[in-house]
């Protein structure tokens, strides 16, 4: 079932979803170059769009922590969401959720890497944009892409989790 995963019955590993994506080979990296056990998971190896099956993955390989660095992102470039805006929504604004749920339900901590494309402008005391502030450009604000549309609509699925 979760073929690369039952190799992996390690105590304290991180999990990183996403695996192929440039985001995922940042952290992969770092965790190589730190000692830390993880395990890199893509859609190849499991559907961690399914709650149960990546609660499932959670307990079998004692995570201590979850990394979200999956989503869509569209190929060749961003532009592609626009003529994919199921897939781009499903994975940027549905996704989230989901990885929210199966992390509460197994107790691991967990961390959403999302991006800087839900902010436009500056803030109102001309400083830069915090990971709190209201994402400004979505649906609701300004004009923007698909792409930041569904990322801010994940921020709002997330809101008020415990996501680290």
């Amino acid at each position: 079932m979760f073929r690369a995963v039952i190799l992996w019955r390690l105590h304290l590993v991180i999990i990183i979803l996403g695996a192929s994506g440039f985001i995922a080979q940042a952290f992969i990296r770092q965790l190589q170059a730190t000692g830390h056990r993880y395990l890199a998971v893509s859609r190849r190896d499991i559907d961690y769009y399914d709650p149960e099956l990546l609660s499932r993955l959670l307990d079998e390989t004692h995570a201590a922590f979850l990394v979200n660095a999956a989503g869509y992102i569209g190929r060749p470039n961003v532009d592609a969401c626009e003529d994919n805006k199921d897939e781009c929504l499903y994975a940027n604004s549905v996704l989230p959720g989901r990885i929210r749920r199966a992390c509460e339900r197994t107790g691991v901590p967990w961390g959403h890497v999302s991006s800087g494309c839900i902010y436009t402008g500056t803030r109102a005391d001309g400083g830069g944009f915090r990971e709190t502030d209201v994402p400004n450009f979505s649906f609701r604000f300004n004009h923007c892409s698909f792409y930041s549309g569904t990322k801010a609509l994940g921020e709002e699925v997330l809101a008020g989790s415990n996501e680290c």
